[in-house]
């Protein structure tokens, strides 16, 4: 995901309202240096999963296929080779200063199949299992460059987990999915808190997407996961828990001490930067942790009235069918693009993107809504639009949009997409700034999760996308012409992929190799 701009007004007397205002005065730090690396456990059991060849393994139940093929979903999976003119499409920054050294010591970069601000990736994943398929019940992490299980602790962790969730559990095992939130301070300093935890809700659709009958927890009891995990939380905290489901395995035996012997490494760079962390974002991290209840008490807001009598909604064609699970290798993040997007893709993204996803009880108004802004789409005239899911239709909001407005607000660094044929935004339906922090937080990770979901449903309509979290939030708000209480949360650009010359993607077929060399670049 691209840089980042402050969304909205701050809130005097909130922590949300003091960190925004923190947001708004800070100062962007491009570190020249590579991202913090991800966690390790050395003296950690280690249990190694398959990494396919030509072709995906299986999904049969029989052997760890299944965990091995969901799993694959967050790791490293190709490689691009770069050069300073294909850095230059990417980023947007002229040939001659685009900084190749920050994409992989000079030419090499491992890519995933989600987007991430910076490429920082600050979350960790861990795998409560109940004992089957020959891999023995506990609590392990995922060591994603690796591509292997550590396991921390042995026995049946279920009892547990169900003790923390604040809702039943429904299948047999689940992802813990946690987040760093001062991985990327380093770069993005004040606004890091925001990013990373946009960053879960992407990884909370992955993987809704490879486990489509899973359910994403989000009330919980911080504390009793985190000490579940020994997890120092000021630097690594839970986030997220999605059950995984899984076949039934026989009882296993209590919940055993964290493994003798196991050391963590890959954190050191969290708790240096500590220091420097904004007491804002602390204070909403703290908060959070500390636990409390999401806006129990507060109604829904009534729908806000958009577009005038005058407006005949547009109807879309009807959706496709379409697999996001198979057009997981195809996500990648664009840089440059063409026109050519056709109503009928853009009709696919929306449709799936706006299915509501499968979490605990959230308050409705914590979903975001979609608003559109198309500026070169076949079969819809230019304008902003709101997307209602239900009836599957656009209404427009301004059909007086111009070009000039869009690029406006989709502000100088992402001046490469001006191509775009449309731009997804996702718009919060209360004042961020109003919302407690834990309800805040669940704003930016369903945020997340609408990012990875469009960008999915774009790789599988055959369409070029691009986050950005960048963009000047007054512009967008008279560009789309949102109600009163409206905020813009994130943007996606959807296209045409256009060229990038001196880029050549092959995939990483050799975990051992792949790790190797990430261990040369942060020097494990």
């Amino acid at each position: 995901m691209s840089n980042v701009s402050t969304t909205v007004d701050a809130h005097e007397g909130s922590l949300v309202g003091a960190y925004q205002e923190a947001v708004i005065g800070r100062t962007m730090i491009r570190s020249p240096g590579d991202p913090p690396p991800t966690k390790q456990y050395a003296g950690a059991r280690r249990v190694p999963l398959h990494w396919p060849g030509p072709g995906a393994p299986g999904d049969g139940e029989g052997d760890l296929d299944w965990l091995n093929a969901a799993l694959l979903a967050f790791a490293p999976t190709r490689v691009d080779h770069l050069s300073p003119a294909a850095v230059s499409v990417i980023t947007g920054y002229p040939a001659h200063i685009a900084d190749t050294g920050r994409y992989g010591g000079g030419s090499n970069a491992l890519r995933r199949s989600a987007p991430s601000g910076g490429a920082f990736y600050p979350g960790e994943i861990y795998l409560s299992w109940n004992g089957s398929l020959g891999l023995a019940a506990g609590l392990y992490h995922y060591d994603q460059v690796h591509h292997c299980l550590e396991l921390l602790r042995t026995g049946d962790p279920a009892p547990h987990l169900a003790e923390a969730l604040r809702h039943p559990v429904r299948q047999a095992n689940a992802l813990l999915l946690t987040c760093r939130p001062w991985k990327n301070t380093q770069k993005y300093t004040t606004f890091s808190y925001q990013i990373t935890a946009t960053d879960i809700g992407v990884l909370a659709a992955q993987a809704l997407t490879v486990f489509p009958s899973g359910r994403v927890h989000l009330s919980f009891d911080s504390a009793r996961l985190d000490d579940l995990l020994a997890l120092d939380s000021t630097v690594e905290s839970v986030y997220a828990v999605v059950e995984c489901g899984g076949p039934a395995a026989p009882s296993a035996a209590p919940l055993g001490a964290i493994e003798p012997g196991l050391t963590e490494h890959g954190l050191d760079v969290d708790r240096e930067v500590l220091a420097t962390v904004h007491t804002s974002a602390l204070a909403l991290h703290d908060a959070c942790r500390a636990g409390g209840a999401s806006m129990t008490d507060r109604p829904a807001a009534a729908p806000a009235a958009v577009g005038t009598t005058a407006d005949e909604p547009v109807r879309l064609p009807a959706p496709s069918a379409l697999d996001l699970r198979a057009a997981l290798p195809r996500r990648r993040s664009s840089g440059g693009m063409r026109p050519g997007l056709t109503l009928a893709q853009l009709s696919d993204v929306l449709a799936h993107t706006g299915r509501e996803l499968a979490t605990d009880p959230v308050h409705p108004d914590l979903r975001p809504l979609l608003w559109c802004a198309v500026s070169s789409v076949q079969g819809i005239a230019p304008g902003a639009y709101r997307y209602d899911p239900a009836s599957h239709t656009l209404t427009a909001t301004n059909s007086a949009a111009t070009g000039g407005q869009m690029t406006q607000a989709t502000d100088s660094l992402s001046g490469r997409l001006l191509n775009a044929g449309a731009t997804i935004y996702a718009v919060a339906g209360c004042p961020p700034e109003q919302l407690d922090p834990l309800s805040y937080r669940l704003l930016l990770i369903l945020t997340g999760a609408v990012v990875q979901r469009i960008c999915l449903s774009g790789a599988a309509v055959g369409a070029a996308t691009r986050p950005a979290l960048s963009f000047v939030p007054t512009a967008v708000r008279t560009l789309l012409t949102l109600p009163p209480g409206h905020t813009t949360m994130v943007q996606v650009h959807l296209g045409t992929a256009g060229p990038c010359p001196g880029l050549l993607s092959v995939p990483a077929v050799d975990p051992v190799a792949a790790a190797s060399w990430q261990e040369r670049r942060h020097g494990h």
